[in-house]
């Protein structure tokens, strides 16, 4: 979801090429990830370690880190 939003943010900022919309897209894109961190540490203290092994095998923003996907 917040990938999407992000790349919505920067298509806006490049078809428009105006000065205040790409700094309203970055201080946009900025703030999301504030939100981002903010919703790890709510599940890190809620999950502890479960979500330290989920965090180990999954990206932030990408779903998947490379060579750790499992395959069944």
């Amino acid at each position: 979801m917040y990938l999407g939003f992000d790349l919505l943010t920067i298509s806006s900022i490049l078809a428009n090429a105006n000065l205040i919309v790409a700094l309203l897209g970055i201080y946009s894109i900025i703030s999301y990830d504030f939100i981002v961190r903010a919703e790890e540490r709510f599940l890190r203290e809620r999950f502890g370690p479960e979500y330290g092994e989920y965090r180990a095998r999954v990206h932030r923003y990408l779903g998947w880190k490379s060579g750790r996907i499992k395959r069944p």
